[in-house]
């Protein structure tokens, strides 16, 4: 028996049955230890596993070019094999692909192009940050912030030290301990980021996904532009232990914007999210 995408261990209990017989459990919610299961932790791909799907499915990718895909999309499984998938019917070649990505990663995402699982990529995070927005909206805010930054551990202390450059909501949350502490571990119930007492780390494709969803706050300017205050207000004089406050790279290069300029951002927000070569500050 499969129970697929369950969220709570302790409301799934009561109804595991008993007797011979296995059952499987998927989850995002990685908290089951002890509880009803044990838990097999499933993670990405390693390049070489997403290179020999993508050249198994797509035949006319080289190996170079295999790997080029798999980087930007982060060795995610799904996606590595919707993109196989899309590569092989229609014959796009790895830049195009590429293209596609950097430029219209939500709605390339929202396509299953003949793959195994049923659900789109875009469908299946769009249900998760769905519920993410009715149970905890400030959870769903850090996401969206986090999403315009590097896809490295980012340190919370960027949010925590300078709640002023954050819109209201979320800066009530990041100076209250208890209240932040609810709003990650919303995130890490729906095993949305990996977040360790001091920093979150949001993968590439749920980050490309979340740049085209209008989460703007009450900010006419969007959470890009808040990243990019948030990070100047850290980095400046140069005091604080940031090692990876960069623009977001993968899917979601920001060298450009979405249709219709939905960020009316500056000319300074600009240059400051294109993806540079690394920035690392030392107190």
């Amino acid at each position: 028996m499969v129970f697929d995408n369950a969220e709570d261990p302790h409301a799934i209990a009561p109804i595991l049955p008993d007797g011979p017989g296995q059952v499987l459990i998927t989850s995002r919610n990685p908290r089951w230890n002890g509880v009803v299961a044990t838990t097999v932790t499933v993670r990405e791909f390693s390049r070489a596993e997403s290179v020999a799907l993508l050249r198994a499915q797509a035949p006319h990718l080289n190996e170079t070019a295999a790997g080029r895909v798999a980087e930007e999309l982060g060795d995610l499984p799904l996606a590595v094999d919707q993109a196989g998938h899309l590569l092989a019917d229609t014959d796009l070649g790895a830049d195009d692909y590429l293209h596609l990505l950097s430029d219209r990663a939500e709605q390339l995402f929202d396509h299953g192009f003949g793959g195994s699982y049923k659900e789109s990529l875009a469908a299946s995070w769009s249900i998760a940050f769905d519920r993410l927005a009715a149970d905890e909206p400030c959870a769903l805010d850090l996401l969206c912030l986090v999403a315009w930054l590097a896809p490295e551990p980012v340190p919370l202390s960027l949010l925590t030290r300078h709640p002023s450059a954050l819109p209201a909501r979320l800066a009530l949350v990041v100076t209250d301990p208890l209240a932040m502490a609810r709003c990650t571990a919303a995130v890490r119930r729906l095993g949305m980021a990996a977040i360790s007492p001091r920093a979150m780390k949001l993968h590439r494709v749920p980050a490309a996904l979340l740049g085209g969803r209008e989460q703007t706050d009450s900010r006419d300017d969007g959470w890009a532009a808040v990243a990019v205050n948030s990070s100047r207000r850290a980095i400046w004089p140069f005091s604080y232990e940031y090692s990876a406050i960069t623009a977001r790279r993968g899917p979601s290069k920001r060298t450009r914007w979405s249709a219709g300029e939905r960020f009316s951002a500056t000319t300074t927000h600009r240059r400051w999210l294109r993806p540079p070569t690394s920035l690392s500050i030392s107190p």
